[in-house]
């Protein structure tokens, strides 16, 4: 049987105790004759959190980016209940020091997703995230 990626119906997922998000079967991903992940049973709830963890090289970013759709399986079956979005930074191996961003400017751009990408951030907006980032370090203080 081929690799798939389905969407099962909402209802199905949502009416099933366990509420699944995500559901990975006998995942596998062979490249140049390589078997980089092969064997893979996985099941993600809602409220769940999931962490991946092993040595450099075992296939969890591999793994993770299957999931996400990023790349194709070579073997098995992903299910992701219809809608989902899921976040998603990429591992980097090196930082940019030089890159010009501020805690504010990060925690800004958490609001594209409401105001549109390529829209600027308005004053508020930019007072809210103010607001925001002092009441978080007041509380830890």
């Amino acid at each position: 049987m081929p690799p798939a990626l389905s969407e099962t119906p909402a209802t199905d997922l949502a009416s099933s105790p366990e509420k699944l998000l995500v559901s990975v079967r006998d995942l596998g991903v062979k490249r140049d004759g390589r078997w980089l992940v092969r064997g893979v049973d996985l099941d993600v709830r809602a409220g769940e959190i999931v962490t991946l963890i092993g040595p450099n090289g075992s296939g969890k970013s591999t793994t993770t980016r299957c999931i996400l759709g990023l790349i194709s399986p070579s073997t098995g079956h992903i299910t992701r209940r219809p809608g989902l979005r899921i976040g998603y930074v990429p591992q980097r191996t090196s930082v940019d020091w030089d890159f010009p961003v501020t805690a504010l400017d990060v925690v800004c751009m958490g609001l594209y997703g409401k105001i549109g990408w390529f829209r600027r951030v308005k004053r508020s907006h930019r007072d809210a995230a103010r607001q925001a980032l002092c009441s978080s370090i007041d509380s830890q203080w």
